[in-house]
């Protein structure tokens, strides 16, 4: 392997490691989002329960479906968080796949 070839291999592993790193940064902070969003949506259950004094509301009674109603907003968001969440750690693992995709192929090329 020439020294040109050996920066351009360095270069492209280098830039892999670079976009992992950047995907695990954004997994990191939308984690953190999406907890915001959970505690959100905790408070406004709590909220609502306190709004029409109710210390306890069993699921799938009328009393639940409205709360359900009265915070749909809350829970949509925090689902929509939950995803991004999902979406961003598959992309990391593709990332992570594809070094290590690179990496085998390297050491094949090596070993030839």
């Amino acid at each position: 392997m020439t020294e040109a070839n050996m920066f351009t291999e360095a270069g492209k592993f280098l830039n892999i490691l670079i976009d992992i790193a950047n995907k695990a940064v954004e997994v990191d902070e939308l984690e953190i989002a999406a907890g915001i969003e959970k505690d959100d949506l905790r408070t406004a259950y709590a909220d609502y329960k306190r709004r029409e004094g109710i210390d306890t509301i069993t699921q799938n009674t009328p009393e639940w479906e409205a709360m359900i109603a009265a915070t749909t907003g809350e829970y949509q968001s925090s689902e929509a968080a939950k995803r991004k969440v999902y979406n961003a750690k598959r992309r990391l693992k593709t990332a992570i796949d594809n070094y290590r995709k690179v990496l085998m192929e390297n050491q094949y090329a090596r070993a030839a």
